[in-house]
């Protein structure tokens, strides 16, 4: 969100007019691998910029490169539009038509890409880029209009004015059909999950784009990592750990831990989410639901809720000793209040969840958690 908001205002002041060189597009990218740590390429820079329309997320990180031609879309439209616009076809043409008949001809060939790159080409390139997209200039600004005749009156001219570089972005970012429900299918090829590889990734990019409707955006970011790879665990660099949550059942695997049986004992007394060993990796990359979730509504927020606690807790363990079953159950708590900060939804879901299945605010206790050795407080790093 920083990013938008600090970050591209100051770019676009120049970018309205101006290319962005090579140079700041590659600045660009390395910033957002730095906003975005991971595993190796678990995402593109596209998919960045389309985690809002195309993933259900609250926000996106914006495509420079569209965003700069949609601002010059908006300039070519409403600037000096009392005086008949800018004229920027006719500016570039007689700028060319100049440079034809000049007699300077090595220095029109020294500074041809200065020339080229003037702002009146500039914004007649920014044309051409829309009409690739499927539109022009005018029919984007009639359109926001709503073919009213002219002359507008002042609130419809304001609308459109307003509107225009926003759906110019809009119609410039837009990605082919089924792009995002390909990018899924790719990304589980490494799941082995069982089923049509399309009919899987459709559900999950379904699904996924509903727990971005029903939870906030940490929630549903983890929910987006878990799928497309983002851990990093020892077999993802090439190692080999045992299970962070010391189970003692598995390696240091993603898909080992979507299937921890504490990760599945903390969801049973927590969030009431029963979910067998065979089935825990369809249920929590979102192919399928639990077999007795009994057609409870709230069961893919649960779900997605088991799914940050497991990578909350896992990024903060990652360099951390080996930990008592006490103590990862108290790091698995401390996430689950984490999720849920600030969302009265999800606080009163928890708490139904926890009296459904104790009776109560909590799950008991063991033998010794309510004063336990001073071993098991140090603290996490």
């Amino acid at each position: 969100m920083y990013f938008n908001v600090f970050v591209m205002p100051v770019l676009l002041f120049v970018a309205q007019l101006e290319e962005p060189p090579p140079k700041v597009l590659a600045a660009i990218h390395r910033v957002l691998v730095k906003a975005s740590p991971g595993a190796a390429k678990w995402c593109t820079e596209t998919d960045l910029n389309s985690m809002q329309v195309e993933y259900g997320a609250r926000f996106s990180f914006r495509s420079l490169a569209a965003t700069a031609v949609a601002a010059k879309i908006r300039v070519g439209c409403w600037e000096a539009r009392a005086g008949g616009g800018l004229r920027a076809s006719e500016a570039d043409k007689s700028l060319q038509a100049t440079l034809l008949r000049s007699e300077y001809v090595c220095r029109c060939i020294r500074w041809s890409s200065w020339f080229g790159s003037s702002f009146p080409g500039n914004l007649c390139r920014a044309d051409e880029q829309l009409r690739a997209a499927g539109t022009s200039s005018r029919r984007l600004v009639e359109k926001l209009g709503k073919c009213q005749p002219h002359p507008w009156p002042q609130d419809v001219t304001d609308r459109a004015r307003k509107n225009t570089q926003s759906s110019a972005y809009n119609l410039l970012n837009k990605r082919p059909q089924g792009w995002a429900e390909e990018r899924i299918r790719t990304k589980f090829n490494c799941w082995r999950l069982a089923g049509f590889p399309r009919i899987l990734a459709r559900e999950a990019l379904s699904r996924l784009r509903l727990i971005g409707q029903r939870t906030p955006p940490r929630v549903h970011a983890a929910v987006w990592s878990t799928l497309f790879g983002r851990w990093l665990t020892a077999r993802r660099t090439g190692k080999w750990g045992a299970c962070r949550f010391s189970c003692g059942a598995g390696s240091c695997d993603v898909t080992h831990y979507v299937a921890c049986p504490r990760i599945r004992k903390f969801a049973a007394d927590n969030l009431d989410l029963r979910v067998s060993g065979a089935e825990a990796r369809q249920v929590f990359t979102l192919t399928e639901h639990p077999a007795d979730h009994n057609g409870d509504a709230d069961i893919l927020v649960k779900v997605a809720l088991a799914v940050f606690v497991a990578y909350r807790t896992f990024n903060s363990l990652r360099h951390a000793s080996h930990l008592s079953e006490y103590e990862t159950r108290r790091a698995l708590s401390q996430a689950l209040v984490e999720a849920t900060r600030g969302e009265a939804t999800l606080m009163q879901l928890v708490s139904k969840a926890r009296a459904k299945r104790w009776g109560g605010a909590a799950p008991p206790a063991e033998p010794d958690a309510e004063h336990p050795p001073a071993c098991r407080r140090r603290r996490l790093r």
